[in-house]
């Protein structure tokens, strides 16, 4: 239906009634035909916008993750490092507490007190850079290091208790014997398997991969 001050317009103008039809008609596909050609340049518009701020945001995570990426590759030589040298304390600490809890005495060896000093020395030395290193570590590696401490630390705690006892009676002679031989037990069945722990996460750290064992 066309309008009616539309159609009194086109009347003063002239024609007759389908002329005027078909006129307004037209004037309706050409308003039609203004306002698509408007929504599609500016949806052109939005999609244009849309696609930069898009590449904007990708600029920005791609620029964090190169960063990230930078602080990896810097952090990872020190984490080698790290790994290195605590290894290496952890595996002279379990040498010091072989020599001492182990029952043979070459000749001219040292002393019981000079083999306690020594590892005692040892365990001292891998705590505190274990200590100092421990962000280096994920919770459940650093507690695996600490068992293994823990399981060299108490047999060292028990000979540093019983081997300076001047004993001399037969009776205390064979506690003291029994006593350090159920530490140097406990050493020798607990801390291999801490240690294979310890190595166990060190080798994650380090991506290597040991392959699986088969059994036929």
């Amino acid at each position: 239906m066309i309008p009616g001050g539309l159609m009194e317009i086109l009347k003063v103008v002239g024609g007759t009634g389908a002329f005027l039809t078909i006129l307004y008609f037209l004037l309706q596909t050409l308003i039609k035909h203004v306002l698509s050609k408007e929504l599609v340049e500016h949806e052109a518009k939005v999609r244009l916008e849309t696609q930069l701020e898009i590449n904007k945001v990708t600029a920005q995570l791609t620029q964090v993750q190169n960063d990230l990426h930078i602080r990896l590759s810097a952090l990872h030589p020190k984490r080698l490092e790290v790994i290195e040298d605590l290894y290496r304390l952890l595996v002279k600490a379990e040498m010091a507490m072989q020599d001492l809890t182990s029952s043979f005495r070459r000749v001219g060896s040292p002393s019981d007190e000079e083999l306690w000093k020594t590892a005692a020395n040892a365990l001292d030395a891998l705590m505190l850079f274990f200590v100092d290193h421990r962000i280096y570590f994920d919770v459940a590696t650093a507690q695996k290091i600490e068992a293994c401490h823990r399981a060299m630390f108490d047999p060292a705690i028990t000979y540093s208790v019983y081997l300076p006892l001047p004993v001399v009676e037969p009776s205390a002679i064979r506690e003291r014997a029994e006593v350090l031989k159920g530490a140097a037990k406990s050493f020798n069945e607990i801390v291999p398997a801490a240690r294979a722990a310890v190595e166990k996460s060190f080798r994650e750290l380090l991506g290597v991969h040991q392959p699986e064992s088969r059994i036929d």
